[in-house]
C-alpha cells in the first residue's frame, strides 16, 4: 500500500465507489463550457496532479457512469494540460454522446 501507483488506484477507486457514485451531478464535479455533459473528480483523495473525467447517464430506469480518462494537469494555456486534451478529445467526437452509442460499440464486439 505504499507505493505511488497503488495508492492512485485506491484513490481513483474510492473516488469512483463512494464520491462520484453517491451523486454524479453534484455541483463539485461539474465542468463548463464544451465540457458540461463531462464531470470530473479533482481532490477528495486523488493527488493534487490528477483529475478523473467521466459521463453519468441515465438508460432504463438506471444510473450509468462510464469512466473517460485520468488526466495531469500542466500549467495552465500549456497544449498538454489535462483539460486541454480532454476538450480535444470532445471536440473532435471520441467520445460517446449518448448511452446507445455505447451501446452498439458494445454489440458489435
Amino acid at each position: 500500500m505504499q507505493h505511488p501507483q497503488v495508492k492512485l488506484l485506491a484513490a481513483v477507486m474510492e473516488g469512483i465507489k463512494e464520491r462520484i457514485a453517491a451523486d454524479p451531478y453534484a455541483s463539485r464535479f461539474a465542468l463548463s463550457g464544451l465540457l458540461w455533459r463531462y464531470g470530473r473528480l479533482k481532490g477528495l483523495g486523488l493527488p493534487d496532479r490528477c483529475r478523473l473525467f467521466f459521463r453519468p447517464f441515465e438508460a432504463d430506469g438506471q444510473r450509468l457512469l462510464l469512466i473517460l480518462w485520468l488526466g495531469f494537469p500542466r500549467k495552465e494555456g500549456d497544449r498538454n494540460d489535462c483539460y486541454a486534451v480532454f476538450s480535444q478529445m470532445v471536440s473532435r467526437g471520441d467520445l460517446p454522446q449518448d448511452w446507445e452509442s455505447i451501446q452498439r460499440e458494445l454489440d458489435a464486439g
